[in-house]
């Protein structure tokens, strides 16, 4: 948990500065730039997805994640979720939103987490399905 929450403090205090937006930006423009997007990839995208997805391989090594999770939902669930935060935040609201992150990252990592405990197509108390409300 405190190695995911590490890198998803880190995340959101890079994508909200004006360097992480531009990061952003570059990471989809460069699929429309021709030859861009594979330079692109190994020198910025590629090292930081390896680096975090062995932290999830360690996570199931220590028993901390079930056998069988997934890296790659686990790590589409945090930096997605981040970035998205961080670009749906309205310019009004965002000094509010940075003074929040810390909460919103921790309940984030949580979430993921407990997502990723549960086994797929199960409701967590191993019903198949919807809970009923």
């Amino acid at each position: 948990r405190a190695d995911l929450a590490a890198v998803a403090h880190a995340l959101i205090t890079f994508y909200s500065s004006s360097r992480g937006l531009a990061y952003l930006r570059m990471y989809v423009e460069s699929r429309y730039v021709p030859g861009l997007e594979e330079r692109w990839r190994a020198q910025h995208t590629t090292p930081m997805f390896r680096e975090t997805r062995s932290l999830v391989h360690d996570a199931i090594a220590r028993g901390e994640l079930p056998e069988g999770t997934s890296p790659s939902i686990v790590l589409d669930a945090l930096p997605g979720a981040i970035a998205n935060h961080v670009l749906a935040t309205p310019s009004a609201q965002f000094s509010r939103m940075l003074a929040t992150a810390p909460a919103y990252v921790d309940a984030l990592v949580e979430f993921v987490l407990a997502a990723a405990r549960t086994p797929a197509g199960t409701t967590g108390d191993g019903v198949v399905g919807r809970p009923q409300d």
